[in-house]
């Protein structure tokens, strides 16, 4: 059975890309994209994916609280956020907030399609500068 993505990003070429991306993998199959967080969380009600790729900064409802509340429906499904930057603010905030995943969006292909298998699987996935970035906030605590 093929994973279900639902895709979460402002941009529509960041979608497309995404799509296309996750598409090249055989056991993946995209189910939906949106531009909002709102649209996401009504979009993940309605669709039941297992894996949502959530931009962290988007209009009318950020990746954060759109993340807290699919949570709070649907605690099966794994959140991936993706972000231009990532502070260790903004990580703990998305992981706290039930995602599985912070991706920086400079990730290749190959990189956002591992964090969709590992979390899928039940795993937790955070690209090597997330980790860089909380290692070095833990070490000048």
């Amino acid at each position: 059975m093929k994973i279900r993505v639902l895709i979460a990003d402002d941009h529509a070429v960041v979608r497309d890309g995404l799509r296309a991306v996750l598409q090249s993998n055989p056991g993946i199959t995209v189910v939906g994209d949106v531009p909002d967080g709102g649209q996401a969380v009504q979009l993940a009600r309605d669709l039941q994916p297992d894996v949502i790729l959530m931009d962290i900064a988007m209009p009318e409802m950020d990746g954060i609280c759109a993340t807290q509340q699919i949570m709070a429906d649907a605690a099966q499904v794994r959140v991936i956020i993706l972000s231009m930057s990532g502070t260790a603010e903004q990580i703990f905030s998305a992981l706290k907030s039930g995602a599985h995943g912070y991706l920086l969006k400079e990730s290749a292909g190959r990189e956002v399609i591992d964090a969709v298998l590992a979390c899928h699987a039940g795993d937790f996935y955070l690209s090597q500068p997330v980790t860089n970035t909380l290692v070095a906030d833990y070490l000048q605590q």
